[in-house]
């Protein structure tokens, strides 16, 4: 996978106010429980929700409110996360939690440990049920893990609770499908105001800190089969719009795209091309100077370890005076295998970001032969404090960051480009960087799919990673 530019690379709260009288009205309270549990679209109006509480006598029901089965599926689900986590903890040896670790220690199918993982990792109980596998393969893992040597018990509560949370799921919802269809309205799919408002000002402490912020943090992956079919080929742009230096001397550098495999080795790209044919510039990062701001203030190369290169800013203004934009951008031939390989299990494309932004986004765009084996691509914010893309320790489970990536199915680019439906509205250039990568690629827009992850103030370090399940190779 290629992670992002190094240092400096990409680098509702429930409110609750006492009334005047004291006491809520039984309107108030129906409706905070209701959105508390996914339901307050229900067809039945708070009036009449009211006039039920206000009863004094109510006859007794042999089943449980929707409201309170919702809870009960919610609590089923959780204790399900926690007993597969519990599981994964007690299996010795076990060097993380990735698809391919559960493969190479348990001796498990490649698929069905990327529901497992999936399901240890989800941040929302109901985000884990659409990965839930049959019996079988519950039994399979578990039977696996046990095997391992973890323990009898942890296993044992796992298996119980698989059961509740299917049981319980389906005596909600009727049928498998059906259990997926609620649980994917129900949920969560956004941040808390407090959460924003917190890492809103971690953003600002940041800035004053490390001396330099973006309003943007951004990066485009167009990945696509090579000429020959068996390797994956990489379209990368990515930047900072309003970069701006808030300290004198403050360090800050913009370092080229490297590839890391499932072991952690890292390497340097091999024979980049440029996306800009007037840049002479012997190695990465190049920079598309259309995009960028006019004149750059001064940007002195490095060599870094592995034969990778950075550009470090220098001394130059600081304040609103100093905000600039910076893009660079290559294609990157034979990125990976298109198959599952003893080197790559799946295609994580890491944002790397080191430098404290107001909105990271990222956009990637898959090509439909990528997608023909029925992979889902899905996003997920790790926290680099003790782990990250550049170590051979992985991230796992617990680097997880509890924050809301959004993603967006956008629609599908037409032979003419993207127009205005990719638009960005801190940075309209954004559509017409799309374009240029596509047409510098030679690719067709049409032929991809294209899928956008964005983070409101991420936190620093963090990396936002794409990940997309492989296809088995072919026996």
């Amino acid at each position: 996978m290629p992670g992002d530019n190094g240092g400096a690379d990409h680098g509702t709260d429930q409110r609750y106010s006492r009334l005047s009288t004291g006491q809520a009205p039984p309107w108030l309270f129906w409706k905070n429980r209701l959105a508390r549990d996914g339901l307050a679209d229900r067809s039945r109006t708070m009036r009449g929700m009211a006039r039920q509480h206000s009863q004094r006598k109510v006859a007794p029901s042999s089943k449980p409110s929707e409201v309170g089965a919702v809870g009960s599926v919610r609590e089923a689900l959780h204790e399900l996360q926690s007993a597969t986590r519990e599981v994964l903890d007690a299996v010795p040896g076990l060097p993380g939690t990735r698809p391919v670790d559960l493969t190479a220690t348990l001796a498990i199918d490649l698929k069905l440990a990327w529901k497992i993982a999936r399901i240890a990792q989800s941040s929302d109980p109901f985000e884990c049920v659409r990965h839930l596998p049959g019996n079988e393969g519950w039994s399979i893992w578990l039977e696996a893990a046990e095997l391992k040597g973890a323990s009898r018990k942890a296993v044992r509560n796992a298996a119980a609770a698989f059961d509740r949370a299917l049981g319980s799921g389906l005596a909600w919802a009727g049928s498998r499908q059906a259990l997926t269809d609620l649980a994917a309205g129900l949920a969560q799919g956004g941040d808390t105001r407090l959460a924003v408002e917190q890492r809103r000002q971690l953003f600002h402490a940041a800035g004053h800190v490390w001396g330099m912020r973006a309003g943007l943090a951004f990066r485009i992956d167009v990945v696509a089969p090579s000429r020959d079919g068996a390797m994956i080929d990489c379209a990368t742009a990515r930047g900072f719009v309003d970069l701006e230096r808030l300290r004198s001397g403050a360090a800050w550098r913009l370092e080229s795209p490297m590839i890391i495999d499932d072991s952690g080795s890292k390497r340097a790209i091999s024979a980049p091309e440029r996306l800009d044919p007037s840049d002479r510039t012997r190695l990465p990062p190049f920079l598309l100077r259309e995009f960028c701001s006019s004149p750059l203030p001064s940007l002195g190369g490095v060599e870094l370890d592995g034969g990778r290169r950075a550009l470090v800013l220098g001394d130059g203004a600081v304040g609103p005076e100093s905000r600039m934009t910076i893009v660079q951008a290559a294609l990157i031939r034979s990125l990976q295998p298109m198959r599952v390989s003893p080197t790559d299990h799946g295609l994580f494309q890491a944002f790397r970001l080191r430098t404290s932004a107001e909105e990271q986004v990222f956009d990637f765009l898959i090509h439909r032969d990528l997608l023909a084996h029925g992979a889902e691509p899905e996003a997920f914010l790790y926290s680099d404090l003790w782990r990250n893309p550049e170590r051979r320790d992985g991230h796992e489970t617990r680097d997880r960051l509890p924050f809301s990536v959004r993603m967006d199915d956008l629609p599908q680019p037409n032979a003419k480009g993207f127009g205005g439906r990719a638009r960005l509205r801190r940075w309209p250039a954004h559509t017409a960087l799309l374009d240029h990568v596509m047409a510098r690629s030679g690719w067709a827009p049409s032929d991809f799919r294209h899928v956008r992850a964005s983070v409101e103030y991420p936190p620093v370090p963090s990396t936002l990673i794409f990940e997309l399940e492989l296809a088995r190779a072919e026996s």
